[in-house]
């Protein structure tokens, strides 16, 4: 109030921004952090019930019947560490005698130090005996790992029962917002758990989050945002897009110059709205697991991006398809990655993942519903393109009935006939690399035909009764690839392909590049 001219710094146009509401709320990571397995949790566990290993029929009653032997491999370690330790290291030595009750205190503490990240680990003890205590568990890595996997289990389980409720509120509020975004046609295009606010009412954190209706989530942090102008031709941006994003939700497309984009893709703003959907697909299966979905594939992005931003810049050298060319590679290793990962990742996780129901608003089910049928009637348009683009493929389709063949069929007629094909001309060449077209647009096909059955009815039902989610993720990833990955590129690997100069560690990938 007294130097007025400052005031523009806190305004955002002519409104005040006032960021100390921030605090009032909750970041989505942090309320992940407080639903899932992190080490402070197991680190509990053993303070709160590390006794039980002296105490074998309600170790096995809280862990489980498979639980038995590790309790009596613990049982031993302890008593050959005590034995170790009360044995004198002289003939002469007088050693005082401890109880059995410190004894088994400080072997619990040296099980929680043993789990302690770095940071959190105990200042050394004043008394040798619990730090000799310490240095023979730690020796024990076999019997430790074992416990380790056994409280795991256990709580990875206990939480998810508890939070289950939340998890379903939370996953179908990140839907709700993309479809929002989507509507109001802005791309993020940084979305991330630390991005977003968990806002519902203070004084009910965290019940509310058991009701979806009941709380909403927040946006901060719109560095890489845009946005079509109202009344807008075409791909009319508010602003250009910065290149940029968050390798463990984020699309090599996601670090492309907006002209680069347009130029391969042609409908680029689409690509830019898309970018918040696959986002949102590992947002969703965080707030289920816990885990990174796609934290194997994040790691191509280090070598990736300095390899398109030198090779970007060339683009509009004397030769505009070298880069595009170069794109569909890179793509081709990132795709590839990407689709096993998650197959791998929902097959993982799919005891959890199968109980989870979203009970989405009718409105949001049914504009998810609408974006699947229109990329339906796309595909459906590419195919008839294919066939029209290729003569002999339309030849040859016909006479083997191919029109209404499946994926897994084509697949197998494409395979007899590359062993079949005597002709090594470039017209062979190309049908080989059509006939892989056609499968791969058949597959998305198929996929999305599939998913679009869970929102026939968006009235009747969703809203109480839920949607699963396994077959939910996989029709939106089904979506992203048949849209960002495009058709006429190189069929994608049925592995994963290693990258190894391209890894990295992950502390840094969870940063916006």
């Amino acid at each position: 109030r007294r130097n007025t001219a400052f005031q523009r710094y806190l305004k955002v146009g002519e409104s005040f921004a006032f960021f100390m509401e921030l605090s009032t709320h909750h970041f989505l990571q942090h309320v992940f952090n407080e639903m899932h397995l992190t080490r402070e949790r197991i680190m509990e566990e053993i303070g709160d019930h590390g006794h039980l290993i002296w105490n074998p029929h309600e170790f096995i009653g809280r862990y489980g019947a498979g639980a038995q032997p590790v309790c009596a491999q613990l049982q031993g370690v302890y008593q050959n560490c005590r034995r170790s330790l009360d044995l004198p290291t002289h003939p002469a030595e007088d050693r005082p005698q401890v109880t059995d009750y410190q004894r088994r205190k400080d072997f619990l503490a040296a099980l929680v130090a043993h789990f302690a990240p770095r940071s959190m680990r105990p200042t050394p003890s004043q008394n040798q005996g619990a730090t000799d205590m310490e240095r023979l568990v730690g020796e024990q890595t076999g019997v430790l790992n074992h416990y380790r996997r056994t409280l795991t289990r256990y709580l990875r389980k206990t939480l998810f029962l508890h939070h289950r409720k939340k998890i379903g509120g939370l996953v179908a509020n990140t839907l709700h917002l993309a479809t929002t975004l989507h509507h109001r046609r802005i791309a993020l295009r940084d979305l991330k758990p630390e991005n977003l606010l968990v806002v519902g009412r203070g004084d009910n954190f965290p019940d509310f989050l058991k009701r979806r209706r009941d709380f909403r989530l927040g946006l901060i942090d719109l560095e890489t945002a845009t946005a079509q102008k109202d009344g807008g031709d075409g791909d009319e941006l508010l602003s250009p897009p910065k290149p940029g994003g968050t390798p463990l939700y984020a699309t090599p497309s996601h670090f492309l110059r907006f002209e680069t984009l347009e130029r391969i893709y042609g409908d680029p703003f689409e690509i830019l709205m898309e970018q918040d959907w696959y986002a949102v697909i590992a947002i969703c299966f965080r707030a289920v697991t816990g885990e990174h979905l796609w934290d194997g594939t994040a790691g191509l992005f280090p070598a990736m991006v300095e390899m398109m931003a030198g090779a970007d810049s060339d683009y509009d050298s004397d030769d505009p398809e070298g880069f595009g060319g170069f794109f569909s590679k890179l793509s081709w290793v990132f795709w590839s990655n990407a689709r096993m990962e998650f197959r791998d990742k929902l097959h993982k996780h799919r005891p959890s993942l199968s109980r989870v129901r979203v009970e989405l608003a009718p409105a949001c089910a049914e504009a998810i519903g609408a974006r699947i049928d229109r990329r339906i009637r796309s595909l459906n348009g590419d195919v008839k393109s294919l066939m029209g683009a290729h003569e002999k493929l339309g030849e040859v389709v016909h006479h083997l009935q191919l029109t209404d063949a499946t994926s897994e069929q084509i697949r197998l007629l494409r395979t007899t006939w590359e062993m079949d094909a005597t002709d090594d001309s470039k017209s062979a060449f190309l049908l080989t690399d059509r006939f892989r077209e056609l499968e791969g647009l058949t597959q998305n096909l198929e996929t999305l035909e599939q998913g679009r059955e869970l929102f026939e009815n968006p009235t009747d039902g969703i809203d109480a009764g839920g949607i699963d989610l396994i077959p939910l993720l996989t029709v939106l990833f089904a979506h992203c690839l048949s849209l960002m990955y495009k058709g006429s590129w190189k069929g994608l690997g049925h592995r994963r392909i290693d990258w190894h100069e391209a890894l990295m560690d992950e502390p840094s990938y969870t940063q916006t590049l």
